[in-house]
């Protein structure tokens, strides 16, 4: 885990967001 992910934040909250929504959209992963 990287200490930016867990630094609270819009920004960093928008990455993790978007990295679960991307994570979840692949399929096979």
């Amino acid at each position: 885990m990287d200490p930016v992910l867990l630094r609270p934040g819009r920004f960093d909250r928008s990455i993790v967001f978007v990295t679960a929504e991307c994570n979840h959209s692949v399929p096979g992963s």
